[in-house]
């Protein structure tokens, strides 16, 4: 399983790094992970790398980004240039999408799908679920789906404090 480890929010005023940014709104803290140079993360492992991360004492997860305020703080808070997981799944049998804190998203909820929604032209053919990650393009983020067993470089965690 690769290790995650943190890359700074955007720069601070002074040009370092800073670490995980605050969400007033979600009473959470965000933090960009990475994986270790010329390797990848599944979903399942950034996910059970994110649990074992822990900020002032709360245990992260993979972010829940399902509003258009946290997509415009992650947009603003962030340098998210590849595809980068987020913390929710479709399951193709029901058509549903859930996220970390457990949350359905129903289906008159915030979406923001891209126009081409899953990496594989297979979808859900062949998967009980496809795990969500954040595409950049040029009119903002979108979610996009993909297979289990595909890798990337870059997870988004939140550490859900439910206060400052």
């Amino acid at each position: 399983m690769a290790a995650l480890s943190g890359v700074g929010a955007r720069a601070a005023e002074n040009g370092a790094a800073a670490g995980p940014v605050y969400n007033g709104a979600t009473k959470s803290y965000f933090q960009l992970v990475t994986v270790p140079a010329r390797r990848v993360a599944r979903w399942n492992s950034a996910r059970a790398r994110a649990r074992q991360m822990v900020f002032n004492g709360v245990r992260g997860r993979l972010a829940v980004v399902d509003s258009a305020e946290i997509m415009a703080f992650v947009r603003d808070n962030f340098e998210v240039a590849e595809p980068t997981w987020v913390g929710a799944r479709f399951f193709c049998g029901p058509r549903k999408l859930l996220w970390e804190n457990a949350k359905i998203q129903d289906r008159g909820d915030y979406a923001r799908w891209h126009r081409r929604w899953a990496t594989s032209a297979r979808q859900c053919s062949k998967v009980r679920y496809m795990p969500l990650f954040l595409t950049a393009e040029r009119e903002g983020f979108y979610w996009r789906a993909s297979e289990p067993r595909q890798g990337l470089r870059y997870a988004l965690v939140e550490f859900a404090t439910g206060k400052q």
